[in-house]
């Protein structure tokens, strides 16, 4: 989990989570985000070790849980 952070919904926020301890020297190829509806992304990424997603929208006073698969060079889907 990223942790609780009130947005209003015009807002653009970009989230990262670092996955080099997770990763125990493997590295990642790709990343994929799974959001809410109330939710949109306007861009994701990845470095070898991190994943990161641009979200806005939302309505206040609501949590949303974003999830973060990704694909490694090793062990493959995590």
């Amino acid at each position: 989990m990223l942790g609780q952070e009130e947005q209003g919904t015009a807002e653009v926020y970009q989230y990262s989570i670092d996955w080099t301890q997770a990763l125990d020297g493997d590295t990642i190829t790709s990343s994929s985000w799974t959001v809410p509806s109330d939710l949109t992304s306007s861009g994701t990424s990845n470095t070898t070790t991190t994943a990161q997603i641009k979200i806005s929208g939302g309505q206040h006073g609501m949590t949303y849980t974003i999830k973060n698969k990704i694909v490694t060079t090793t062990r493959g889907e995590t």
